[in-house]
């Protein structure tokens, strides 16, 4: 027989996922309590990693939940297939982290988070499913010294061989950090293509995750801040872990920022960066030294010798202090008479090597000496 559900979901013609309880075991008080807590933990929480409970009913003896139908595969299928590339790692790690986060902030812890309890849309987001052995936890503070509301017993063995955490092996109570536990096995396995703990019985698989670690990773392009976070998951002791799926979500979150092969694109401001900070030392250093090399021509240097300019016929004029370039090139060459209009300006004889003008600027072999004295002293006042 077809369950039946309600009529706004009929209406509004949307695909849904119906998961039945069989007749056979309704009759099973514990199965049934168990099956409605699951609609019920789910259905408290709305966040776009978890899958959307719409409706929960009985038809004569049969249970049925109504949610979401997620279009696409369990993250099974991915681990099956190898190593997951790093990126769909962090991606796939950061988006469960997420919807982890959400459940503990309602006071729901999973228990049983496994590959096969989530599903992977054809658009890559994370649905995680099957709260059934969710456990609920007060919230309010009056009742935080109260237990927490579970349908299991203390020292009762809870979860999936291979992906419970220590404490849940031992029988002991348990928190959001079991989940951080199961999600440190799945990243692992995300990672290597591998099961974290093995054994040749459950057993075995149960005393590998009680006593030992898991292989080290090795992979080339595995991010060492990633290797990290998944040994803190898989500490054995829960006060070493991180301390809420939020902590870990900000962690996982935080290597998508960081490119294991920095593309081109991201090559340029850093080498502009670097340009520019040659750029402003250089300039500065540049401009004290023209300064100083100028300084000759519009300042009379001390202990120079200055000789004016005499011209060659008898009539002399003395020249100005401060003659304009053009009487003398750095070269010593003639400089070209000017014309006033009325009479030619007679040509001006250089001067020997031994002595210069006051328009001429120092000596080829002298300015790196004071080039570097000016710099110096500049450096010394304060100013570059």
């Amino acid at each position: 027989e077809e369950p039946v559900f309600t009529s706004a979901e009929a209406a509004l013609g949307r695909e849904i996922a119906i998961k039945l309880l069989p007749q056979g075991l309704f009759r099973d008080s514990t199965l049934r309590a168990r099956f409605e807590q699951e609609a019920r933990a789910a259905s408290a929480l709305n966040h776009p990693n978890i899958v959307c409970i719409y409706d929960i009913g009985q038809d004569e003896e049969i249970l049925y939940i109504v949610s979401e139908l997620v279009d696409g595969e369990p993250l099974r299928s991915v681990v099956s297939r190898g190593p997951a590339p790093m990126r769909k790692v962090i991606d796939l790690g950061r988006q469960i982290a997420d919807g982890l986060a959400a459940a503990h902030s309602a006071g729901v812890v999973h228990r049983d988070l496994k590959p096969e309890n989530i599903l992977i849309t054809r658009d890559g987001r994370v649905k995680i499913i099957d709260f059934g052995l969710a456990k609920q936890m007060f919230q309010s503070a009056a009742r935080e010294a109260a237990p927490a509301a579970t349908l299991t017993m203390p020292g009762t063995l809870m979860g999936t061989i291979g992906y419970m955490s220590p404490e849940q092996i031992r029988g002991q109570s348990v928190d959001s950090r079991t989940d951080v536990f199961s999600l440190g096995i799945i990243l692992y396995e995300l990672v290597s293509g591998k099961r974290a703990f093995t054994g040749a019985s459950g057993p075995d698989i149960m005393s590998a995750i009680l006593r030992e670690d898991p292989p080290e990773l090795r992979s080339a392009d595995l991010p060492p801040g990633l290797a990290f976070i998944i040994r803190r998951c898989l500490e054995k002791n829960p006060s070493a872990r991180f301390q809420s799926a939020s902590d870990l979500a900000f962690a996982i979150s935080s290597l998508s920022s960081i490119p294991t092969a920095p593309s081109p694109s991201l090559q340029r401001p850093a080498r502009s960066l670097v340009g520019l900070a040659w750029i402003v030392p250089v300039l500065c250093v540049a401009a004290g030294a023209t300064y100083w090399m100028f300084l000759p021509r519009l300042t009379k240097p001390s202990g120079s010798t200055v000789s004016n300019v005499q011209p060659v016929q008898s009539t002399q004029q003395q020249a100005p202090e401060f003659p304009k370039p053009a009487v003398s090139s750095p070269q010593d060459k003639p400089a070209k008479s000017v014309s006033t209009g009325a009479e030619k300006t007679p040509k001006v004889v250089p001067q020997k090597a031994s002595t210069r003008t006051a328009s001429e600027p120092p000596a080829i072999s002298e300015r790196p000496a004071r080039v570097l004295e000016r710099a110096q002293q500049l450096n010394r006042d304060g100013k570059y």
